[in-house]
C-alpha cells in the first residue's frame, strides 16, 4: 500500500462493542480510479489486543468494490484485476467474509454474494450485511432478504444504517451517528421487531464472537505446527553436533 495515501482509521469502546469508523468509500475509489492500481490501496486495519481489553488480534481488509466496466483511465483488466485480488483474499479458509449489498438492489445480482458461494458454499465464514436500508423507496422494505425468505445464509443478515452524505458534510462523529442507527430500528415499523438484531454495534458483537470460535477451532493446529517445527529445529542441532567454544586473540598494530 502506497504510505502517501494510508488513510489512519481508530476505534473505541462503547458498551462492550466496537465501533470502526470507516472512511468513505467514494475516496478509496477515487484513488483506485486515478492510478488505474487496484493492489495499491487496500485499506487495512489491525485490531491488537494490547491496545483493548478482551479484544482478540484481528485484521479488518476493505476490498474495493467489484466493477463492471473499466472507466475512462483505468486499464481494461480493471474488472478481472479487482475480482482476482478479492478472490485471493476471501478464499482463505481463516478469512471471515462479510458479503455487504446495498437493500435497494436485487440481492440476486450480487457480486458479493456469488464470490462467497464460490469459496465458501457452506456459508460457515460469510455475514451479509445489508446497507442502505434508509434509502429504500417508500412502501418497500428488504424483510424477505433479512429474515432470509429471499436468500438464506448460514449466520443471519445483519442491516445497518451508516451516515447519510449530508451527515458526513456536517462532520457528524460515529457516537451520533450510531445513536441514530438504532434510533432508526427501534422505531421502524419495519424492522422494529428485529432491532436487537441489526445495527453496526450488533455487527460487532458477531463478528466477534465468530473470530473467537475461529480461533478456538484454529489452536490445535497452531500447536501442531509449533511442536513439528519445535521437532524440526531439534533434530537439525542434534545433526549438527555438540557446540565447540573457540577462544581467539585479535591484535592491533
Amino acid at each position: 500500500m502506497d504510505h502517501k495515501n494510508m488513510l489512519n482509521f481508530f476505534i473505541y469502546r462503547n458498551n462492550d462493542s466496537l465501533i470502526f469508523l470507516w472512511c468513505a468509500r467514494k475516496f478509496r475509489m477515487k484513488l483506485i480510479e486515478s492510478q488505474g492500481k487496484p493492489n495499491r490501496f487496500l485499506l487495512s486495519l489491525s485490531i491488537s489486543a494490547s491496545t483493548l481489553q478482551n479484544v482478540v488480534n484481528l485484521t479488518l481488509i476493505d476490498l474495493p468494490g467489484l466493477t463492471k466496466v473499466a472507466v475512462e483511465g483505468q486499464p481494461e483488466s480493471i474488472v478481472q484485476d479487482i475480482e482476482a485480488m478479492v478472490h485471493s483474499y476471501v478464499e482463505k479458509p481463516n478469512c471471515i467474509i462479510l458479503a455487504i449489498s446495498p437493500a435497494n438492489q436485487d440481492i440476486a445480482t450480487s457480486d458479493a454474494i456469488r464470490h462467497c458461494r464460490e469459496v465458501d458454499p457452506t456459508g460457515e465464514r460469510t455475514f451479509g450485511v445489508l446497507t442502505k436500508l434508509d434509502l429504500m423507496d417508500k412502501g418497500t422494505n428488504a424483510l424477505d432478504v433479512l429474515e432470509g425468505s429471499s436468500y438464506r445464509l448460514q449466520h443471519p443478515w445483519v442491516g445497518i444504517v451508516n451516515r447519510s452524505q449530508a451527515d458526513i458534510n456536517k462532520n457528524v462523529d460515529m457516537i451520533v451517528a450510531r445513536r441514530k442507527e438504532r434510533e432508526y430500528f427501534a422505531t421502524s415499523p419495519d424492522y422494529g421487531h428485529l432491532a436487537n438484531k441489526m445495527g453496526s454495534e450488533y455487527l460487532a458483537k458477531l463478528l466477534s464472537k465468530s473470530l473467537e470460535s475461529v480461533i478456538r477451532a484454529r489452536i490445535p493446529s497452531i500447536i501442531s505446527t509449533i511442536n513439528k517445527s519445535i521437532d524440526e529445529l531439534e533434530s537439525e542441532l542434534d545433526h549438527l553436533g555438540p557446540i565447540i567454544h573457540h577462544l581467539g586473540t585479535l591484535s592491533c598494530i
